[in-house]
C-alpha cells in the first residue's frame, strides 16, 4: 500500500460513525412503539376479560362494544408486531450497533500503529468491514443516516 493509509482508516471510521448513528437514531424511535405494541398486546385482552373476571361494571353500558374493540386491537396490534417482525429487526439494529462501535474504535485505534502494523491491521479491518455490511440483516432509514452524516459534519469526526 505504500504510504500508511491515515485517509482511508479515517474514512471508515466516518462510515462506521454514520451507520452506527443512524441505526441508534431509528433504534431512539423504534423502542417507544415497541413497548406500546408489547403493553397494548398484554393489557387490551386484561380490559376485554374483565366480564370473565366479573367486573364489567368498569367498563360502563358499553361493555360488549368496548369489550370487542379491545380484543380486535390487541389482535391486530399483536400481528402487525410479529408479522413485520419487530422484535428480529429491533435485536438486529443492537446489534449492528455494537459491530459499528467496535469497527469505528478499530479503525481509531489503527491510526495509533507503527507503519508496518497498519497495513495488516488494515487488511483485517477491511474484511471485517465488508462482512458487517454485507451481512446485516437490518438497515436504518436513508432519513437517519443523513441526520447521522449531518452530525458527522458538525462534529470534530468530520473527514477533510
Amino acid at each position: 500500500m505504500g504510504e500508511p493509509p491515515w485517509e482511508l482508516l479515517r474514512q471508515r471510521q466516518a462510515q462506521c460513525f454514520v451507520n452506527r448513528r443512524a441505526f441508534e437514531m431509528w433504534l431512539h424511535l423504534l423502542t417507544p412503539l415497541r413497548w406500546f405494541a408489547v403493553s397494548a398486546g398484554t393489557l387490551l385482552p386484561l380490559v376485554a376479560g374483565a366480564k370473565i373476571l366479573g367486573t364489567p361494571a368498569l367498563l360502563g353500558g358499553q361493555y360488549e362494544l368496548v369489550s370487542s374493540l379491545c380484543a380486535l386491537a390487541a389482535s391486530a396490534i399483536t400481528g402487525l408486531h410479529a408479522a413485520l417482525k419487530c422484535e428480529e429487526h429491533q435485536s438486529e439494529c443492537r446489534r449492528m450497533i455494537q459491530v459499528y462501535l467496535s469497527l469505528e474504535a478499530a479503525y481509531q485505534a489503527a491510526e495509533a500503529l507503527p507503519d508496518p502494523q497498519i497495513e495488516e491491521e488494515l487488511r483485517e479491518l477491511e474484511a471485517k468491514f465488508e462482512a458487517a455490511f454485507s451481512g446485516a440483516r437490518a438497515a436504518a432509514p436513508t432519513r437517519f443516516q443523513r441526520r447521522a452524516e449531518q452530525e458527522l459534519r458538525s462534529s470534530n469526526l468530520a473527514v477533510t
